[in-house]
């Protein structure tokens, strides 16, 4: 298992010292642990196994003396999975661990990540009798991990990868802690050396991986340090004797000169080897060098002294393995005898069947100290072989204590060394004194010197071309795995999402494997009746949870929600909200008074969840006084476990059932839908095995991406999501250069890292790619059911968030963080359908898909009719105003657009014809070209200047927001389709046939069906001759929200009460002047604090200057406070007491000031140019124009922000 690999230098024979043999005295030199003993020259004792203890109980004081201090081996059960023990020892977390997974799964992380490019010397036996760590036994070539680990999934028992030998620098020391393919497997890890073992040195970390089904064996022989030894798959039996066998089991080493086996245990081979492992003249030139360094070192003798010791060092290798003088093909430490059953040569008689056997199981640890001997037999089993890392430590001294485990600091300061090599800080603070550059030499002195590790650590041009590298290198990593191959995932670093789609979702098909059929049976029939849940299946839900969560990782579980948060989402807040619940429980049935613990999940803590809902917005629908709130799971959302956290979604209620979410109404509404959609398909007579109906969502998530420095440069940005003062840069999106770009680096990297994550949970991001804006860029997912898919789009922006934090970047989610370029929508695809495939906006093939198609659009039609105020008022925000009606969404003006055939249609069924006459069949186009096939276009072409127009198999909502929940807009949406079905039904319920029903229905409502462009004015002439409102600003909009038709609509359906319908109103209200209010607040602190100072320093300049130079400035700068006087008075005035009024003014009144304001320092910047250098407030940015940071902005204040370096 170790100490094996390319021989060493060592001052052995060849140097003139003596050569001995291992004698029957060197056993009583070992003070250490041993199961054997000699009593009258005879030995007796041993066999049995190795001491097993748990994880959880294992303390490292207590390990330490018990175990490292007495040199005692030990197995420690973790009872995790393997990845969980990676977790729990070096805090690599989620798919940064995916390596360490069974079967392919390993594989393919390993092979994907930058590990897998590694190369790596592959050792080959024969055949499976013989023993690897036999050099003639077979050879060893070099290759790729990933190309080991391809031949590990065909099942190849013949290759076993073991210990490599690590770079070296010009003196033959050691670069690296491990060789390259370890060490991108760790990258992610938060700390290489675990608490257990912390106050031991690590010196190098291994990886053993190979597949042998019927046992391997490693050989007998010893390691040269302490070990931590992981099994990550497979099986492992260790065979073990002391270091006190030495003289009877007879390595193939021979002790040359003063060699020895140390009280510890450490058998050393070549002289001058401390019972460290550190050889004596490095150690000795080590702390020479510390003493020069320290100013103590005062005679040129001392100097010629360290010179010579420096010499030494250079031709010692650290962990003296040395090389044994008979020209054997083992190392040194491996004895030709072996422990297997009908081995060519068994251990002696007198030691047969009294080794010590370790057992190992994946996610156990096994702790050997130095020189025990041990024959590892290996089982790959059925999960694609074994595999194992291991930690070689430096031994300390026998009995030395926890805080001195070593005579000197010679091994920190090289694991320091290496460390800082490697780009990570140790996470160890042992008081030994760090390599400090060296001071320059006096003339006439020696200059240069020093240990090989110190020369590492010298301020010299090498040293700082090591740091640049290792920090490129560092960032090389972080962008391949992605930022947390980690805390889930800890990223998907390395691993194929593919591959683990939907792994962390706790979905019905995981049901359906971990419960009983007739739980998921009855748990399937709750969600369609909507009976709750028995108390009896709730236990057992639970428990299967519990164990499904805790083999993901998770810790702590959340019961997770959508308060009424309004443009949270806009400025970088997050529009879910959790608490973390530990996953454990008092032991209530215990005897004792003081309760046990016990880790758990239970079950009413599943299904309902209680909280503090005083300081979430609510409209008043409580009281000051009347704070409880509670969540309760919808079930039919999948639970989720990211980032060690098991995420329940869920609604969100009052003391008294009074809704104060997002997710609630949308659940009544898809309830509403349900009810409605199932009476109209029985008055119609179709659809008849359908049992229940859902809703469908699929969104397209708009955003901006810049540097997190520079966005943190702007106090807008920062408070309102949007700049508040720019200037659009020469160029900018006129060229049609953005749109479907190659994506830039950094963002790829942070589109892959979520992408991946929201695969892990289970929601199939498909679609990524630059939109028209610099900077901006679409994610989006395939269609799901819609409050599941309205989950995982929050949960998709706050991963988008997390995410960017780690690479540097900054998300923007606003609906126009700049002005004069495209803004950001998220276009909401919705449709309805029947469990049993039916959908409602698909132009079927079949007579009934095709009559229910054209009932579906006659009810959409009724809804955008009769509550179009009411659709507008969806999507009504601060934010939004600024897009709607632009060139990039549609107008605030809500028609919808079925197609222009589909229009002509209509007007034939008003007319009198069937139902039946809509030609739906898709249309060829040629290319024209030989090279290419023609094309299906689909039925109606796009109008992406409408609302709301058809796709083909759905209606795509385009006025939706990039900062908003989805929850709202599909909730009306879900509404008003369940009132046109509703009506629909009361007609044929009435008496009317199906169509003209459907006749009577596209006539009263035909005017809301426009098919022309939206953009143009001729439609807003028309859209007023027709009588459909154009709500341009949200004040105008939500003061229709409580109107008596709407409040009447809420009510019969079951979707709101008349008071929550009211609530709601009021926070949209607040919302909106809350935003405005902060957004007048930063303009004028920006003025004050930044353009005044900035403008005031100017003038000053311009005292000596021309009039003709001076005076326009003056102008200028003075029609900048003037507006900004305006605005503070205007702020000043605004009401209170009355919100609509409030909202109402902060738009007509304080809305005008600012764009005033604003257009004021664009004319002095447009006509003058405001100084590029000047003395701002550090709250505000260090000087107006171009700032000095890495990746230049198109200017800061004079032009508008946009991230050059990203497109």
């Amino acid at each position: 298992m170790g100490g094996r690999g390319r021989p060493r230098r060592g001052n052995g024979a060849n140097s003139g010292d003596r050569v001995r043999d291992n004698g029957p005295g060197l056993r009583r030199s070992y003070r250490g642990f041993c199961p054997l003993d000699y009593k009258h020259g005879e030995l007796v004792g041993g066999g049995g196994s190795v001491e097993r203890r748990p994880w959880d109980l294992m303390e490292p004081s207590f390990f330490y003396e018990q175990f490292v201090k007495q040199r005692k081996p030990v197995v420690i059960s973790t009872g995790r999975t393997a990845p969980g023990v990676l977790e729990a020892l070096f805090g690599l977390r989620g798919e940064a661990a995916n390596w360490a997974c069974p079967g392919s799964e390993g594989t393919a992380a390993m092979r994907s990540g930058p590990a897998g490019k590694c190369q790596v010397e592959v050792e080959r036996r024969a055949g499976t009798t013989q023993f690897f760590g036999q050099q003639d036994a077979g050879a060893r070539e070099v290759t790729t991990l990933s190309q080991f680990c391809d031949e590990i999934d065909q099942g190849n028992e013949l290759a076993y990868l073991t210990t490599q030998a690590l770079p070296e620098d010009e003196r033959g020391c050691p670069k690296a802690l491990a060789p390259p393919h370890v060490l991108n497997l760790l990258q992610e890890a938060e700390n290489l050396r675990p608490t257990l073992v912390s106050c031991l040195a690590p010196v190098q970390y291994n990886l053993w991986f190979g597949r042998s089904q019927e046992g391997s064996s490693s050989g007998l022989h010893h390691d040269f340090h302490d070990n931590i030894y992981v099994l990550l798959r497979g099986c492992k039996e260790f065979r073990l004797f002391s270091p006190r066998c030495l003289d009877i089991l007879s390595p193939v080493g021979v002790m040359q000169g003063d060699a020895k086996l140390h009280p510890n245990g450490l058998i050393s081979y070549v002289p001058g080897i401390r019972s460290d492992g550190a050889p004596a003249s490095v150690a000795r030139a080590w702390g020479a060098g510390r003493s020069e360094r320290n100013g103590v070192l005062n005679s040129d003798d001392e100097e010629a002294e360290l010179d010579q010791l420096l010499t030494e060092a250079m031709e010692t290798d650290v962990d003296g393995k040395g090389r044994a003088t008979d020209k054997s093909s083992l190392p040194d430490s491996f004895c030709h005898a072996s422990t297997c059953e009908g081995a060519q040569r068994p251990v002696p008689s007198s030691l047969q069947g009294r080794h010590l056997t370790a057992t190992l199981k994946v996610g156990d640890l096994l702790y050997l100290p130095a020189s025990w001997f041990h024959e590892v037999i290996s089982y790959g089993g059925d999960a694609g072989g074994h595999l194992a890392l291991n930690l070689w430590m430096a031994p300390p001294r026998v009995n030395s204590p926890l805080e001195r485990p070593y005579e000197d600091g010679f091994w920190e300061d090289l694991y320091c060394s290496l460390e800082r090599a490697r780009g990570a800080k140790s996470d160890k603070d042992t008081g030994a004194e760090p390599p400090t550059p060296r001071p320059n030499k006096p003339a006439g002195k020696r200059a240069g010197g020093g240990t090989p590790w110190e020369a590492r650590n010298k301020d010299t041009e090498g040293v700082r071309k090591m740091v640049r590298d290792s920090k490129q290198e560092a960032a090389k990593l972080r962008n391949s795995f992605a930022a947390a191959v980690s805390a889930v995932t800890g990223t998907p670093a390395g691993t194929d999402p593919l591959a683990t789609m939907g792994k962390n979702m706790f979905d019905d098909k995981v049901m359906a494997e971990k419960l009983p059929a007739a739980v998921v049976k009855r748990f399937q029939e709750c969600l369609i009746s909507g009976a709750p849940t028995t108390e009896e299946d709730q236990k057992i839900i639970a428990d299967t949870m519990y164990e499904w969560a805790r083999e993901r990782g998770a810790v702590d579980f959340a019961h997770w929600f959508f308060p009424l948060r309004g443009q949270g989402g806009a400025v970088g807040g997050m529009l879910g909200a959790y608490k973390q619940d530990t996953l454990l429980d008092l032991e209530f049935s215990s005897k004792f008074v003081t309760k046990p613990m016990k880790a758990c999940l239970p079950a009413e803590r599943l299904f309902q969840g209680e909280t503090d809902g005083s300081s979430f917005p609510n409209g008043g629908l409580r009281v000051t006084h009347s704070a409880a709130a509670f969540t309760t799971w919808d079930r039919s959302s999948p639970p989720f476990v990211l980032n060690k956290t098991l995420y329940i979604p869920c609604a969100f209620i009052t003391h008294f059932g009074k809704c104060i979410d997002e997710k609630t109404p949308l659940l009544r509404s898809m309830d509403a839908v349900k009810a409605q959609g199932l009476r109209m398909l029985k008055a119609v007579g179709l659809g008849k095995d359908a049992q229940t109906m859902h809703s469908y969502l699929g969104w397209e998530q708009e955003f901006f991406v810049l540097d997190a420095a520079l966005y943190k440069a702007r106090p807008d940005l920062v408070n309102t999501g949007r700049t508040l003062f720019g200037k659009l840069p020469t160029r900018h999106q006129q060229g049609d250069l953005n749109y479907f770009q190659a994506i830039p680096t950094s963002v790829q990297t942070l589109l892959d890292n979520v992408q991946a994550a929201m695969l892990l949970i289970g929601c199939p991001m498909a679609v990524k790619h630059n939109e028209v804006a610099p900077g901006q860029h679409e994610m989006s997912p395939v269609f799901r059911v819609a409050n599941v898919s309205c989950d995982s789009n929050v949960f998709f922006m706050e991963t988008m968030n997390r995410e960017a934090a780690k690479l540097g970047l900054q998300v923007l989610f606003h609906e126009k963080p700049f002005a004069g370029i495209n803004g950001s929508g998220k276009h909401a695809n919705w449709s309805v359908g029947t469990d049993t495939g039916l959908n409602f906006f698909y132009p079927g093939k079949t007579e009934e898909g095709k009559k229910l198609f054209v009932t579906g659009i006659a009810c959409l039609a009724y809804g955008l009719s009769q509550y179009n105020e009411l659709v507008r008022c969806s999507v009504a925000t601060a934010g939004n105003d600024h897009r709607l009606g632009a060139q990039e969404a549609p107008p605030a003006i809500i028609s919808l657009y079925p197609g222009q055939g589909f229009e002509q249609f209509v007007d034939a069924i008003i007319g009198g014809a069937d139902l039946l006459g809509y030609k739906a069949e898709k249309k060829h186009q040629q290319t024209g070209c030989s090279q290419a096939m023609h094309i299906e276009a689909n039925v109606e072409d796009r109008n992406r200047t409408a609302p709301f127009p058809f796709c083909g198999n759905r209606f795509e909502f385009r006025a939706v927001g990039s900062s908003q929940n989805c929850c709202l807009p599909v909730m009306v949406c879900n509404a008003i389709m369940a009132a046109g079905m509703a009506s629909l039904a009361g007609l044929i319920e009435g008496g009317m046939s199906h169509r003209d029903a459907v006749a009577k229905m596209f006539k009263e409502n035909k005017h809301v069906i426009f098919t022309g462009n939206g953009y143009s004015a001729e439609w807003r002439e028309e859209a007023a001759k027709r009588g459909l409102p154009n709500l341009n600003t949200t004040p105008k909009a939500v003061v229709t929200w409580s109107s008596a038709k709407n409040k009447k609509l809420f009510d019969d359906l079951k979707i709101y009460t008349k008071e929550e319908t009211e609530a709601r109103q009021e926070v949209m209200l607040e919302n909106y002047i809350t935003c405005l209010t902060i957004e007048a607040q930063t303009m004028i602190n920006m003025v004050e604090t930044g353009f005044i100072p900035a403008c005031a320093k100017d003038l000053k300049k311009c005292d000596n200057m021309s009039s003709k130079i001076a005076e326009p400035r003056k102008v200028a700068y003075e029609a900048i406070v003037d507006e900004l006087e305006k605005l503070k008075a205007s702020l000043d005035a605004m009401p209170h007491g009355d919100l609509e009024k409030e909202a109402t003014y902060l738009c007509d009144n304080v809305k005008v000031k600012m764009a005033a304001l604003r257009e004021a320092g664009l004319g002095s910047f447009r006509n003058l140019g405001l100084p590029l250098k000047g003395s701002i407030n550090k709250g505000f940015i260090k000087g107006l124009g171009f700032p000095k940071i890495r990746g230049p902005l198109l200017g800061v204040v004079i032009r508008i922000l946009l991230p050059r370096a990203l497109y």
